[in-house]
């Protein structure tokens, strides 16, 4: 009985092919991480920017950029460069990173960013896996996120400072584009006061502490 012939294994991608879809990852982190500190504020400055990091100069994709810049630190950055697809061994590509920018938080989009490549996904594949993920989310028209209710007042905590930091960074890229649109002063001065109030929120470590010590107070009793 002759041998069924099997199916050849998909060749391993050759360096030069990793490395492009790398240097192409890089450079949109990099012009994000530049956006946050001078973000464009018209064409020609979105023009310069793609042509400093070879990246597109189309308005939502830079701003896919700029979101990711702001969930990822350099580390966070890193695991997500180190991803490989199972089945093509390559990284992900900038494709797969426009959903993943939408993810809210750093944690879900590198858990999201594992399961695209272990599971092959498609960047509309992990856009309907974000949608499901949110089943928190009203879909009734108008309606904002139903907050779902910490478990305890420590954990209530520990999101709010995350939210607050990501807030805060959003301020702040406001604050340096009303300094190029003329007439918006007064924004100007409401995001002072605003970005100000963050900050002082962001002193909840504090409270966070007495927390946990009075939770390990509760413990010993």
């Amino acid at each position: 009985m002759p041998k069924r012939s099997s199916k050849p294994k998909p060749s391993s991608p050759s360096d030069d092919t990793v490395n492009a879809a790398l240097q192409c990852l890089n450079s949109h982190y990099a012009a994000g991480k530049r956006m946050i500190e001078t973000p464009p504020s018209n064409e020609t400055e979105r023009d310069a920017l793609a042509t400093e990091f070879s990246i597109s100069s189309n308005y939502s994709s830079q701003q896919k950029a700029r979101q990711i810049a702001e969930l990822l630190t350099e580390k966070d950055w890193t695991k997500l460069t180190s991803l490989r697809i199972k089945r093509t061994k390559l990284p992900l590509g900038w494709g797969h990173c426009v959903p993943l920018a939408s993810s809210g938080t750093a944690t879900k989009l590198l858990r999201a960013a594992e399961l695209a490549a272990n599971e092959g996904w498609s960047a509309e594949q992990i856009r309907q896996y974000l949608q499901r993920e949110a089943g928190q989310f009203s879909r009734r028209r108008g309606s904002g996120p139903r907050i779902r209710k910490p478990t305890s007042l420590l954990e209530g905590l520990q999101q709010l400072l995350t939210d607050i930091e990501v807030v805060r960074k959003r301020v702040e890229v406001l604050r340096s584009m009303v300094l190029t649109t003329p007439g918006c002063a007064a924004i100007g001065d409401k995001l002072v006061v605003l970005s100000q109030a963050l900050i002082s929120l962001g002193d909840c470590n504090e409270v966070r502490q007495l927390l946990e010590a009075d939770d390990h107070e509760a413990t010993r009793a």
